[in-house]
């Protein structure tokens, strides 16, 4: 055997992709690898899912249904569009940032939080760890309506860039909310204090919801500029 043989396992990576893959495994926070398998495996997750996908699917064919056949000569991409964020909203808007703060109530409640602390993680990491976590979850669902979405500018009356406005507005809120959720969780150490952030963090996360969705449909797209 020659010298400058090299055993498959451990030659470096020639094509691009395994060398990112290989670089990723290396630097990626552990911690955003352990929350995205845990969420992704849950059941939890599997379910809103599954309900986000059957419900953006449902609401498209009832309402094409309901605007046959003015839909063929008149923009009818706005009410369509207000139907799609009302179920994004959910996922986005109360299902992440409640489960974020489970998370963390999870880890004092399985002192798990004491290791992580001790170990060689900072308490930075730690917090980057789990919003990210939360991010791949909202990114999922922002690409599971992302085809019907794109429909309702096909359909007319509604502009690219209102669209994108939106959306990020969306998405800022849900990432405010994850934030607060984490902070109540990590806040809330005792069982009652739990159970009374739990509740105020879910009425605050449907309030917000419909204030949110309330402004999105009386002004946001009532006053949507329609694209020529």
């Amino acid at each position: 055997m020659s010298d400058g043989f090299q055993h498959r396992m451990i030659d470096e990576p020639q094509r691009g992709w395994e060398r990112l893959w290989l670089w990723a495994s290396e630097h990626v926070n552990p911690i955003v690898i352990k929350e995205v398998r845990q969420s992704l495996k849950s059941k939890q997750f599997t379910i809103s899912f599954g309900l986000t996908l059957v419900a953006a699917v449902g609401w498209t064919l009832i309402a094409i249904s309901m605007m046959v056949p003015r839909i063929f000569y008149m923009p009818a991409g706005v009410p369509l569009l207000a139907g799609y964020f009302c179920i994004l909203a959910a996922p986005l808007m109360v299902i992440i940032p409640l489960v974020a703060f489970l998370s963390l109530t999870a880890e004092t409640e399985d002192r798990t939080f004491e290791l992580l602390s001790i170990s060689a993680l900072s308490a930075r990491q730690i917090v980057y760890g789990k919003m990210a976590s939360a991010c791949v979850q909202i990114v999922l669902y922002l690409s599971a309506l992302a085809p019907s979405i794109v429909l309702t500018y096909l359909l007319r009356g509604v502009g690219l860039s209102s669209i994108l406005l939106l959306l990020g507005w969306t998405v800022f809120l849900s990432i405010a909310e994850t934030a607060l959720g984490m902070l109540l969780g990590a806040i809330a150490r005792t069982r009652m204090l739990q159970v009374i952030a739990a509740v105020v963090l879910l009425g605050g996360l449907f309030w917000g919801m419909g204030m949110w969705l309330s402004f999105i449909i009386s002004f946001g797209l009532a006053s949507m500029p329609v694209p020529g």
